[in-house]
């Protein structure tokens, strides 16, 4: 089969699924995975036939594509912020959100040596992409899931970094952990409340993980109240405290900050104008 039929054929199974837009982004991501043809290759090689081998591994894709299962765990890797990390579906894949509270953390201020933590770190995106980025960091990562944590620690050898990964429950308290130690505190936590479930795509609630995502509707907050209450703890004095957060809650987390003594609290928007990202000061 040439590559313009295995084009046409890729277009015409994934489209019964996916959008126009995502059924261009999926087929190039296979090409280049698969063939590593980038679009302006393909325009050259139309005519070139495609190994059998090859049309196989294209072929199981597309199977899996068409069950609904993210093309970062086929593909097995994703890219965030500069940085390239193995995913599976132990681990939330990373959002663009994500690599907007890294680039606000970075643009914030000039970190001087800090001292890292990561609350419920997954991927250990945050804490990786902070450790490539920002000199001289010594870092921490903490998840509750060993097989998280055994995928977060592949995730820094494959970027060279140096973090020390600890198994931990957030919501049971961080008190091995030094206090006044951190200047910097980062964390993504579940924050989907059950009932957010049925406007959610099958692939995300049938392939990623349900403990990184939701919280019960009764107390949506209770992660970031008790990451609150462990960063007053373990942040230096002047040390920041910066979240994701649910769009739904910016008011009550501007609260939470304030009722737990942060100043210089402020909820941010991300790209699509959303409340996505919020932070907040211990005072000197």
């Amino acid at each position: 089969m040439t590559l313009k039929d295995l084009n046409n054929n890729l277009y015409l199974e994934l489209s019964k699924v996916y959008t126009e837009n995502e059924t261009k982004s999926l087929v190039h991501q296979i090409f280049a995975h698969v063939l590593n043809f980038s679009q302006f290759q393909f325009s050259l090689n139309s005519s070139k036939q495609v190994e059998l081998k090859d049309e196989i591994k294209i072929k199981n894709i597309v199977h899996d594509l068409k069950k609904n299962k993210p093309i970062q765990y086929i593909l097995g890797f994703t890219d965030f912020y500069n940085c390239k990390l193995k995913v599976n579906n132990h681990v939330l894949i990373p959002r663009p959100e994500s690599e907007e509270l890294i680039d606000w953390i970075l643009k914030y201020k000039a970190w001087d040596n800090p001292n890292i933590l990561d609350l419920g770190t997954g991927s250990g995106c945050l804490a990786i992409a902070l450790s490539k980025h920002i000199n001289e960091s010594v870092t921490i990562g903490i998840d509750i899931s060993p097989k998280a944590l055994e995928t977060a620690r592949k995730n820094a050898e494959l970027n060279n970094v140096s973090i020390n990964f600890i198994q931990h429950d957030v919501l049971t308290g961080t008190g091995s952990l030094e206090p006044g130690k951190f200047q910097l505190i980062v964390s993504n936590p579940p924050y989907v409340r059950e009932s957010e479930k049925t406007h959610m795509q099958a692939n995300v609630l049938d392939w990623e993980p349900a403990l990184a995502l939701f919280v019960p509707d009764s107390d949506p907050l209770i992660f970031y109240k008790k990451i609150m209450a462990s960063s007053n703890r373990l942040l230096a004095p002047g040390g920041y405290l910066f979240l994701e957060i649910n769009e739904n809650f910016p008011d009550e987390i501007r609260q939470l900050f304030q009722v737990n003594d942060f100043t210089d609290v402020e909820i941010a928007k991300d790209l699509t104008g959303r409340y996505r990202m919020a932070k907040g000061n211990k005072p000197e």
